[in-house]
């Protein structure tokens, strides 16, 4: 392995984070979205809401980091309960 390999393996990967939710993607363990807002459940037990401005490249974002959708299905976070079918 070259030097410039185990450099880029040390450094953070910035897209851990998501612009503007202040965790890492690490500390994130399972989401739900409902009406374009997300309920995260953090590794310290907390849950957390958060409103992205796209909540279709959030939502690949946490599928790509493997964070788990507990609807166990992809979901359009924008759809209301009242919208009719």
């Amino acid at each position: 392995m070259d030097i410039l390999s185990n450099l880029l393996k040390k450094e953070p990967n910035v897209m851990d984070y998501f612009s503007p939710l202040k965790h890492r993607s690490d500390e994130i363990t399972k989401f739900i979205a409902n009406c374009g807002i997300f309920s995260l459940l953090l590794k310290n037990g907390q849950v957390i809401q958060f409103i992205p401005e796209n909540p279709d490249q959030f939502t690949e974002w946490l599928n790509s980091k493997g964070i788990k959708n507990i609807r166990g299905k992809q979901t359009n976070p924008y759809k209301s309960i009242f919208e009719e079918k």
